[in-house]
């Protein structure tokens, strides 16, 4: 029984940590991409240095938006409400 439990909140701890990752990564682009959207959150030239990086994460956000995923869905699907 108590490896069980063990394994089980081993399993949630490391969906919440994904989750939390995959979070900042979308705000860590956010940043870098404002001046793009038009929110001046930080220097163009800032954003230009570290565009690079997130050469991976912008190819998920074109693949997701080609996908019209359901963002409000997927953030209640975070929380175990059944």
């Amino acid at each position: 029984m108590l490896n069980f439990l063990r394994q089980f909140f081993r399993d949630r701890s490391v969906d919440y940590l994904v989750d939390e990752l995959r979070l900042r990564e979308e705000i860590f682009g956010l940043l870098v991409l404002s001046p793009l959207l038009g929110y001046p959150l930080v220097t163009s030239d800032l954003s230009l240095r570290l565009l690079p990086y997130l050469s991976e994460e912008l190819q998920i956000l074109i693949d997701r938006i080609q996908r019209l995923e359901d963002q409000f869905g997927e953030t209640l699907g975070r929380f175990d409400l059944g």
